[in-house]
């Protein structure tokens, strides 16, 4: 009987142990798995390059008295302006009609049966960026071109730049919250969440709706452009555990 009882009373002692062995764990383990304090802080970052992609429009505008021959004094007057984009290497590819359209003139609010008639033809182009840009602009206003469109200056492979941008996003969020942790007299732990925020790209230049010139207006011998430089930002959000 004794020797049954001292058996019985082992295995309740060791029992025991582990119940309190568990009870321990799961008192270490609590705050990391649920409940225990955490800093959630959002970093930004930014990436600046040279741009080395251009996007333009460019166009003609005629009136005549009917809507035929204005169209057809657009269509006449926009193929050297085409010639000229292709003799400077531009793809056909490169460049794409946005609009084409005939319309009433009239100073009236309600156009007259026999309003003069105005056609326009306009292209998008978008090719690569070179330091004949400006002279490439004023031999198409030569050649015709009376409808010009802000550029807009972009890259072509911005990949390795967003990389930059976000390498400088994770490194501020990382420094803001090492700042909050030290000021709370805590340290950083492991990172509980990683979310890439929302990024964007922000060049000097802007598509803009197309700006008039008309025939008097006089083309300079070069048209002064200056691409600036592209900026791309990134953003993350990153929830670090806190340790004393």
């Amino acid at each position: 009987f004794m020797k049954t009882l001292r058996m019985v009373m082992a295995v309740v002692g060791l029992a025991l142990v582990l119940a309190l062995a568990l009870v321990l764990v799961s008192e270490r383990l609590g705050p990391a798995a649920g409940g225990g304090a955490v800093i959630k802080v959002t970093g930004s970052g930014e990436a600046e390059a040279a741009p080395d992609m251009v996007s333009f429009t460019v166009g003609v505008r005629k009136r005549a008295d009917t809507a035929a021959a204005a169209q057809a004094a657009a269509s006449r007057a926009m193929e050297p302006v085409m010639a000229r984009l292709l003799a400077e290497g531009i793809a056909a590819d490169e460049i794409e009609t946005r609009s084409l359209a005939v319309r009433a003139v009239s100073q009236a609010l309600i156009p007259m049966p026999n309003s003069r008639q105005e056609a326009h033809n306009i292209v998008q182009v978008r090719t690569r960026l070179t330091s004949g840009l400006g002279q490439l602009l004023a031999d198409l206003g030569a050649a015709g071109a009376n409808i010009f469109g802000s550029p807009d200056f972009y890259l072509n492979d911005k990949v390795v730049f967003e990389y930059t941008a976000r390498r400088a996003a994770v490194k501020d969020a990382q420094d803001k919250a090492a700042v909050i942790a030290e000021a709370a007299g805590l340290r950083l732990g492991a990172v509980l969440r990683l979310e890439d925020g929302t990024g964007g790209e922000f060049g000097m230049g802007g598509y803009s709706l197309p700006e008039d010139y008309t025939d008097e207006d006089a083309v300079p011998p070069v048209v002064p452009v200056s691409p600036g430089k592209v900026t791309l930002s990134a953003s993350v959000l990153i929830e670090f555990s806190l340790i004393p």
